[in-house]
């Protein structure tokens, strides 16, 4: 599926690297190596849900240090619109917010998009 929507645009690439790595895999392990590979000055952006961003601070695997080596994109989906604040509220201590996205920064924002849903049938 990640095959079938990346084949159009150049600038994407699948990466294996968690499905080859044994035992338990951390995103910080995941960008740690990204960065070995890519070079130490290639921004990362994480892009996740703004409910699974709520839970850097307490369920994540080292979320400082994450945060020191790349950026997050938490996307706001319509339903969960209502979590983006106690999100904010929650990564106060460890991040910069932004909302919108801009390139040459320093690691540690966090940035917001909001998604709209698809239409029924617009996917398959």
């Amino acid at each position: 599926m990640v095959e079938l929507a990346i084949a159009d645009n150049p600038d994407f690439t699948i990466s294996d690297l968690e499905i080859r790595r044994e035992g338990p895999s951390y995103s910080l392990d995941t960008v740690e190596e990204l960065l070995a590979v890519y070079g130490a000055n290639t921004e990362i952006y994480f892009i996740t849900g703004t409910d699974s961003i709520q839970d850097l601070p307490t369920h994540w695997h080292k979320p400082m240090e994450l945060l020191e080596k790349c950026h997050f994109v938490g996307t706001i989906r319509p339903e969960g619109s209502d979590q983006v604040e106690a999100s904010l509220k929650a990564l106060e201590p460890l991040s910069r917010v932004k909302n919108t996205l801009s390139n040459g920064t320093a690691t540690g924002y966090i940035f917001l998009l909001y998604t709209t849903m698809p239409k029924r049938g617009e996917i398959s």
